[in-house]
C-alpha cells in the first residue's frame, strides 16, 4: 500500500482509536530519535519498508578503540547499537546508557571539576578567582592576601594533586 492516507485508512475498517495510538506512537518514535514508522504500519495496514542504508554504522579499528578510556568505548558502542535498535524503547535505553558512559568517561570532564579530580591552576582559574575576590572582599588588603595565599597553595600543589605539601604554619611562614 503506498502512503495510504487516513481517509483511506478509516475506509478500509482502521479505528480512530487505532489512528491515533498510532499517532502517538510516532510521536514516541520522534522523541526517542527512532526511524518514524507511517501509521499504515503501525495500524497493520501496510508492511514496512526496508532501509538500507548506504553508510552503516562503522566499526572502529582496534587502534581506534584503544585511544578511548573503556567508558568511551562503551558509549561509543551503545549510541551505534541504538542506531541499530528497531524498538523505540530498546533505542531509548541503549540511549540513556550511553549518556551515562559518557558522563563516566575521563575525557568528559568538567573544565574546573574539583571533586572529579580534574586539577587546573591555568590562567583562566586564576582570573575567575580574582574576579571572585574583587566583588567579594570586603578590603583590597584582603583580596591581596587571599591571592597571595592561592598563590603559594597551587605553587605547593603535588602532581595532579589538590593536597598542598606545605602546612598552614609552613604557608604562614612564607607569607
Amino acid at each position: 500500500m503506498p502512503r495510504a492516507t487516513i481517509h483511506e485508512l478509516r475506509r478500509s475498517g482502521v479505528s480512530q482509536e487505532d489512528i491515533e495510538l498510532a499517532k502517538a506512537t510516532q510521536a514516541a518514535q520522534r522523541r526517542n530519535g527512532a526511524p518514524v514508522q507511517s501509521i499504515a504500519v503501525l495500524v497493520g495496514a501496510a508492511q514496512p519498508r526496508q532501509h538500507h542504508s548506504p553508510n552503516p554504522p562503522a566499526d572502529l579499528t582496534d587502534r581506534a578503540l584503544r585511544r578511548r578510556g573503556a567508558y568511551d568505548q562503551a558509549a561509543l558502542l551503545a549510541d551505534q547499537q541504538a542506531l541499530q535498535e528497531s524498538s523505540p524503547e530498546r533505542a531509548l535505553k541503549a540511549r540513556q546508557a550511553a549518556t551515562t558512559l559518557k558522563e563516566l568517561s575521563a575525557s568528559n570532564q568538567i573544565e574546573f571539576d574539583f571533586f572529579g579530580g580534574n586539577v587546573s591552576i591555568a590562567f583562566q582559574f586564576q582570573d575567575a578567582v580574582t574576579d571572585r575576590l574583587n566583588k567579594q572582599a570586603p578590603t583590597l588588603g584582603a583580596r591581596d592576601r587571599a591571592l597571595a595565599t592561592l598563590g603559594q597553595i597551587t605553587r605547593h600543589l603535588a602532581w595532579q594533586s589538590y593536597e598542598c605539601a606545605k602546612t598552614a604554619a609552613d604557608l604562614c611562614d612564607i607569607l
